[in-house]
């Protein structure tokens, strides 16, 4: 298990679409309050971070 989680985190690709998304999360709570947020609210915000991250390598997968 270590091993493959290691092997994942050296994955450029994957550490690249985690920080942009992990960005975009924390970018959308410190502009908004936390706790007034509802549900339609949230799924929207997860699908813009994923798409983020996603655009994000797009260019590194290209890059062989």
């Amino acid at each position: 298990m270590k091993k493959i989680l290691k092997k994942i985190w050296n994955n450029r690709k994957f550490r690249t679409f985690l920080q942009t998304l992990i960005s975009t999360i924390a970018t959308y709570f410190m502009a908004t309050n936390i706790f007034e947020i509802d549900d339609k609210a949230i799924i929207s915000l997860l699908i813009t971070a994923i798409a983020t991250g996603l655009s994000a390598i797009m260019p590194l997968i290209e890059e062989k």
